[in-house]
């Protein structure tokens, strides 16, 4: 990321927030394959009641559940550093 960019978003207090979309149990959908903002989470699974099997949850990727962890090798890869994800 370029420097000066990562200093005016520190000025303004940009924050990445805590969402699906940085989680270590989420695996992303390409926009191609399904709606934009899915995901699919697989740490929780369900009983899908058309196809009697256990299924993946599908989530929106601006959602978060307490049992989040951060993606550090996404937020890396993305950004270059973690200095924006909030902290709380």
């Amino acid at each position: 990321m370029d420097t000066n960019k990562l200093i005016k978003l520190k000025e303004i207090n940009y924050k990445i927030l805590k969402t699906c979309a940085w989680c270590t149990s989420v695996t992303l959908s390409n926009s191609k394959n399904g709606p934009a903002g899915w995901a699919t989470c697989q740490k929780y699974k369900y009983l899908h009641l058309k196809h009697n099997t256990m299924r993946e949850t599908s989530v929106h990727v601006s959602g978060v559940c307490p049992q989040w962890k951060p993606n550090v090798q996404l937020i890396q890869q993305t950004f270059g550093h973690g200095v924006l994800l909030e902290r709380h």
